[in-house]
């Protein structure tokens, strides 16, 4: 017995994985932090493990380093094998038919024009994570050209290539359709300066509007170039990936914790023009520091929030799979606690961690996917606007 165990600590050991990609690359500025309140195994925060805010770890060692204690390592050592083993073999894996119907069924909606019909007259609204910029940016690309993104969106960008992909990303969503206005930029986090990624999809013509917002872990703000009390059209007074804290000063707009967020959706996302209709939120991996108290207390906010505009509809993303997760069964639970609260105040279910379970091959990582991926989600928002 104790021959097998040390044989398998050497072989975990030994199991690395080189991620797509530069190995030095960031995937998010800064790092995401556990819940405070979380749930403890020994000497580690649940929420603290694999929070897929950097590149994916290259080890079963790396993926355990947050685990301080021996006897924790022990215990968590043959789960976490396992999940490294399925994560490396992860492309070989079938995608359900379900995925794939829906994938194929909103390209084919894009072609058609069905797409742009259905969300005429609409606004539709995300705060959310990377994974959430990333369904955006398929699903405008799907607005705007009529057919998925010719190249994917993702990839891992040095810190230093944010404001390069800002505007080859803002590029790609303009047509005779409409276009998009993107506030967008970064500073160099050493130096102490923020980011802003507020991205405002137009479309006169069909009278549609598509918005994007982050919203991360609480130790982040709310920021902008411009507000909607500055009034129409939008104007950022630069370039995207261009504003520097010399050129254009970078509102503050209050934290992406509980009180923060609910007074950004008062005095920023329902000042939109045109007023949203739906509103998907959704932190990711990043969320795993709101209290299920603070989270309710979002959930309230928006049914009070509707009854001022009874036209706006609520939707909570759940947050899709994380591959190298070794808690899977308790961030389950905190999906169906989320779900159960959320429509306890009249919210709508975009249920990510269920539907994310059988597209593993369409990962591109541990936690973000592809473009088809992307469009599956999508596919399924579609059926509750």
């Amino acid at each position: 017995m104790h021959l097998l165990f040390f044989a398998l600590i050497a072989g975990a050991h030994a199991i690395t994985f080189h991620p797509q990609g530069n190995s030095d690359s960031m995937v998010e500025l800064g790092s995401a932090t556990g819940m405070e309140s979380a749930t403890t195994y020994g000497s580690v925060h649940f929420a603290e493990m694999n929070m897929g805010a950097e590149k994916p770890p290259k080890s079963v060692d790396e993926l355990l380093s947050k685990v301080t204690s021996v006897q924790d390592r022990i215990k968590l050592l043959p789960k976490a094998t396992s999940k490294w083993i399925s994560y490396g073999s992860r492309f070989s894996k079938k995608v359900s038919d379900g995925a794939w119907q829906g994938s194929l069924k909103l390209d084919e909606e894009a072609k058609q024009g069905a797409l742009l019909n259905k969300l005429k007259n609409k606004h539709v609204v995300f705060l959310g994570d990377s994974v959430t910029r990333y369904q955006y940016l398929n699903l405008a690309h799907h607005l705007l050209h009529g057919k998925a993104p010719e190249k994917p969106f993702f990839f891992y960008h040095e810190a230093s290539e944010w404001n390069s992909w800002f505007p080859d990303s803002n590029q790609r969503l303009q047509s005779d359709n409409g276009h998009e206005i993107c506030d967008c930029w970064r500073g160099d986090p050493s130096k102490g300066q923020n980011f802003v990624e507020n991205r405002f999809l137009e479309m006169p013509k069909a009278n549609v509007s598509v918005t994007y917002l982050p919203w991360l872990d609480s130790k982040h703000s709310f920021t902008a170039h411009w507000t909607p009390d500055q009034g129409y059209p939008i104007q950022t007074g630069c370039r995207p990936g261009a504003c520097d804290a010399s050129s254009q000063e970078l509102q503050t707009l209050g934290s992406h914790g509980e009180e923060g967020t609910i007074a950004f959706l008062k005095n920023y996302v329902m000042k939109l023009k045109p007023t949203p209709t739906h509103i998907v939120m959704n932190r990711g991996l990043w969320g795993r520091d709101l209290t299920e108290q603070g989270i309710d207390a979002i959930f309230a906010a928006g049914e009070e929030l509707k009854k001022a505009h009874p036209h706006t509809t609520f939707i909570w993303k759940t947050t899709n799979s994380d591959l190298l997760d070794v808690f899977p069964e308790l961030h389950g639970e905190d999906s169906k606690k989320q779900i159960k609260h959320a429509e306890e105040h009249g919210w709508k279910i975009l249920d990510l961690f269920d539907a994310s379970k059988n597209v593993e091959s369409w990962y591109v990582d541990n936690f973000h996917v592809n473009e088809q991926a992307s469009a599956y989600f999508n596919s399924l928002l579609l059926n509750l606007l």
